[in-house]
């Protein structure tokens, strides 16, 4: 399963006024898994048996892994997983055991909307529920998805970190943010 490209990310756009979208966020179901690959597959990544298996699993999980959907008029336009992961101890700098946010994706019609905002509180009052710290990393180049973590409360952790199913290339790509869940945020 490839990773997600720079050309897939949200342009980081900082003054661009937002119109809120009227969405609905919720624990996605199995019959939510189809929606969500489809999401997956209009960024031009590749292998659909890979996403459907990860995100099938992900909503049988429900205890150690959650996928959380935005629906807009019946149909899902943008999901958001959160899984905990416990390090490979054979791996030298691999990334903390904890709760981790995975995989925001929201249709390109509808960004800068709100939505992964929306997604991304969703997840971490359900892991709030369950921890006091959550972890987050993305690509150096995802100034959007930086600017949206930090508003929501992450802090930049310093060091390289080899991300939970990566490589030791992945840590030299790959920014880590975390996050404190039990201190008020105000985004």
């Amino acid at each position: 399963m490839a990773g997600m490209q720079p050309e897939s990310f949200a342009r980081w756009s900082p003054d661009t006024t937002r119109t809120p979208a009227d969405v609905v966020v919720r624990l996605g179901a199995e019959g939510d898994v189809a929606a969500c690959v489809r999401l997956v597959l209009s960024l031009d990544l590749d292998d659909e048996a890979a996403w459907r298996q990860t995100l099938t699993r992900t909503v049988q999980d429900g205890e150690r892994r959650a996928l959380f959907v935005a629906e807009a008029g019946g149909h899902v336009v943008g999901y958001g997983r959160v899984v905990h992961t416990e390090p490979d101890r054979g791996i030298p700098s691999a990334a903390p055991r904890g709760w981790y946010l995975l995989g925001l994706v929201v249709d390109r019609a509808w960004r800068r909307r709100g939505i992964g905002e929306a997604l991304t509180k969703a997840r971490m009052a359900w892991v709030a529920e369950r921890s006091d710290r959550l972890y987050y990393f993305t690509g150096h180049g995802n100034l959007a998805s930086q600017a949206l973590h930090e508003r929501l409360g992450f802090r930049p952790l310093p060091g390289g970190w080899i991300p939970p199913g990566g490589t030791p290339e992945d840590a030299r790509t790959q920014r880590f943010y975390s996050v404190d869940l039990q201190k008020p945020h105000h985004p």
